[in-house]
């Protein structure tokens, strides 16, 4: 069962055009052609009804919001897209989601480098090198809406701790990730044995993403994907590439329950190629 936001989000983004820093209104004929295109779009996140564990906050790479929109940092020389190499912060998206109300997302703001904002070509600003008008997060719901965009414009740069995680050689690295969730207040540990992996998934206020390595069922080139539950029998994946069929090694043993949402039974996990577990925990301290 998957469940989807109804705001039309051409409203969203006229309301947060109209709002946004320097925004001089509709009287701009670039920023109305900003909100339609977007407005236009088709988007894949929903709240997906995981066995066992209820409604999760999913996030798709290659959603039609973003799929195209440029994912690099300022210094880059290269113009790849979100859609190809974006699973690190939206499997991050989705675990920081489910660990943390819509009305407090916007608490990264304040780790940020500038407003945090996208245009039609790129969700970095020094990126776009056409001078579009830009869309300015600044609601709760805007937040929800594009959450991956900002933790992977935070990747390219934007923060003020002076990480800078978008690699031209290696794709997202995950340095920047315990900055994020300190900034929500959630710790973050990694691991690499499954038993440990596994047992945090079911426990309680823990979001786990696992890092399948090339030559696995997930994917073959490297691919970080949520656990969103397991039971005694089979794991739960919400995997940031939403796809309807996986080509990749051993894939017969992912079975797809609907596009995004997956299991694999703990016997055919092996075949995953999972090689560490990201673990991100509530704490007691306030964002």
């Amino acid at each position: 069962m998957r469940r989807c936001a109804v705001l039309p989000l051409s409203v969203l983004l006229l309301l947060a055009i109209l709002f946004s820093p320097g925004s001089g209104g509709l009287a701009d004929d670039e920023l109305t052609l900003t909100e339609n295109i977007f407005g236009a779009r088709e988007t894949l996140s929903c709240w997906v009804d995981v066995p066992g564990r209820g409604e999760v906050r999913y996030y798709a790479q290659n959603d039609g919001l973003w799929i195209d929109l440029i994912y690099e940092t300022p210094s880059s020389t290269k113009k790849r897209p979100f859609g190809d190499g974006g699973c690190n912060p939206t499997a991050l998206a989705m675990a920081v989601r489910m660990l943390v109300d819509e009305k407090e997302l916007p608490v990264i703001a304040s780790d940020a480098g500038r407003p945090f904002s996208l245009c039609n070509c790129s969700l970095n600003k020094n990126a776009c090198g056409y001078g579009h008008a830009r869309y300015y997060l600044t609601s709760p719901r805007d937040y929800d809406r594009f959450l991956p965009l900002v933790f992977a414009d935070y990747a390219c740069g934007n923060n003020i701790r002076g990480v800078r995680s978008r690699s031209e050689a290696k794709g997202t690295v995950g340095g920047y990730m315990k900055y994020v969730c300190a900034a929500y207040g959630l710790d973050l540990t990694t691991v690499s044995e499954q038993k440990a992996g596994l047992d945090a998934v079911t426990a309680e206020d823990t979001a786990v993403i696992a890092y399948c390595a090339s030559g696995g069922a997930f994917t073959t080139v490297g691919h970080y994907v949520l656990i969103a539950w397991a039971d005694e029998t089979n794991v739960y994946f919400l995997d940031p590439l939403c796809r309807e069929k996986y080509r990749t090694n051993n894939s017969s043993h992912v079975h797809i329950i609907q596009p995004g949402l997956v299991y694999m039974s703990r016997s055919e996990l092996r075949y995953a190629g999972i090689s560490g577990y990201i673990i991100i925990t509530k704490t007691n301290a306030a964002p």
